[in-house]
């Protein structure tokens, strides 16, 4: 049997393979891919340290599971925070046609660009449901699922069906 150390050392590849894999998150998020790395890092030490190899199933199975649940976990951390997220100059934005782009300072700072995009969102607001509107306003703001449940009286579900159908169609009126 291989030592933790050994199991760690002979997976990292697996760590950039999966990492590789999510890299059209990563720019949705506005992640760094080294980030991501670094949390499937912590992922492999975590599936080094509780595999069981009596359990029959091979390690990279394990630590495929357990490097893609930590870098989920993290892309979930940065969509509760997304909100207050500054975008790095370093990391591309993509379009809906999923080119890259990238954004001058001046851009970023300039108080018409940002009363232009205020009023587009309230244009798309005014199209959809006001109380998906709030929904998902609560939800990016980083209220959890399971509390806009309780609140609104339905399962996490189906808010969480709420919100990808009302983002859905944000992202279908942008587009036009």
């Amino acid at each position: 049997m291989a030592t933790v150390e050994e199991l760690i050392l002979n997976n990292q590849g697996l760590v950039y393979h999966i990492v590789h894999k999510f890299k059209p998150s990563l720019s949705f998020y506005r992640a760094s891919f080294e980030d991501a790395v670094g949390e499937g890092m912590i992922g492999l030490v975590k599936a080094a340290n509780k595999f069981e190899p009596e359990r029959g199933f091979a390690f990279a199975t394990f630590a495929t599971m357990c490097i893609t649940n930590d870098i989920l976990m993290y892309l979930r951390k940065l969509k509760r925070h997304s909100v207050d997220q500054v975008i790095s100059l370093d990391c591309p934005l993509v379009n809906n046609k999923g080119d890259e782009m990238y954004i001058e300072v001046a851009d970023q700072i300039n108080h018409f660009e940002l009363s232009e995009q205020q009023m587009v969102f309230d244009q798309i607001a005014d199209r959809l449901r006001a109380a998906d509107v709030e929904l998902v306003l609560k939800a990016y703001a980083g209220v959890p699922q399971r509390q806009l449940a309780a609140d609104y009286g339905c399962t996490q579900s189906h808010i969480s069906r709420r919100i990808s159908r009302t983002v859905s169609k944000a992202r279908q009126l942008v587009a036009r």
